[in-house]
């Protein structure tokens, strides 16, 4: 509810945004643009793994990025768990050093990639994310009607779980590719793995970006090879052997 919130407050802030920024740091701070080039991140996947992506549809969600229209507000950009403080009768966001204006989603699909920039990572089930989601949508719907348009939503979604892919891979994989490493409660390649498992269930669900989706099983496909022994990002532990997956 606060994540939503905090999205349909902040529509279209980029000028407020850097206005402030301004007022902290002087008139000289350049202004930047609200998103960033998703093509350089998808050529060092390619490079280490072959199978590139279309040109079209990457230069397509870098257009997303940078001009995300109505979805355009402050994302947090670490919405994790151990950044909530929970009050007596609310929850507050905090740490937002990585806070900037750009596509409400890519904070809006944070539980369905299982947290991907949070050491305490874990997956969250298909039926749980469903009312998380309910809740988070009726909260943006205030400023974004087109939240509660169950295609426009699956569709935008789906854009920023692709987004999210091609960052954690050219982050991770170089060195994920020589040696695993665990980073808080599960393994750098197991978190990897559950990415591309996300991405293609998202672009089949919303029927989009065909040769991303292609691209992402050749590697699901390559890496899961690479790594026989590895297993998927599980789910948070309280959800575990309870709860249906995804």
């Amino acid at each position: 509810m606060a994540l939503g919130r905090q999205h349909a407050d902040t529509i279209g802030c980029i000028n407020s945004h850097h206005s402030m920024y301004q007022s902290l740091f002087g008139s000289g701070r350049v202004r930047r643009p609200p998103g960033w080039r998703v093509e350089a991140e998808a050529s060092i996947i390619a490079d280490a793994i072959g199978h590139a992506p279309p040109v079209d549809e990457l230069e397509f969600l870098s257009s997303r990025l940078g001009d995300p229209g109505p979805w355009q507000s402050l994302v947090h950009g670490d919405p994790c768990p151990d950044n909530v403080l929970l009050l007596a009768d609310s929850a507050r966001l905090i740490d937002y050093e990585w806070a900037r204006p750009s596509h409400a989603l890519l904070d809006g699909v944070y539980w369905r990639m299982g947290f991907p920039t949070c050491w305490c990572a874990g997956r969250t089930p298909a039926d749980v994310c469903a009312r998380i989601d309910a809740v988070y949508r009726k909260e943006l719907a205030q400023s974004i009607s087109l939240a509660l348009d169950d295609k426009v939503y699956q569709t935008e979604a789906a854009y920023m779980v692709a987004v999210w892919l091609f960052t954690a891979l050219s982050w991770r994989l170089s060195q994920a590719l020589i040696a695993d490493e665990k980073w808080g409660t599960w393994s750098i390649r197991g978190r990897l793995l559950w990415y591309l498992d996300a991405v293609i269930m998202a672009t089949d669900d919303a029927n989009v970006l065909p040769g991303i989706n292609k691209a992402a099983r050749a590697w699901r496909a390559e890496l899961g090879h690479r790594w026989p022994n590895n297993t998927p990002l599980g789910l948070y532990p309280s959800f575990a052997g309870s709860a249906p997956t995804v």
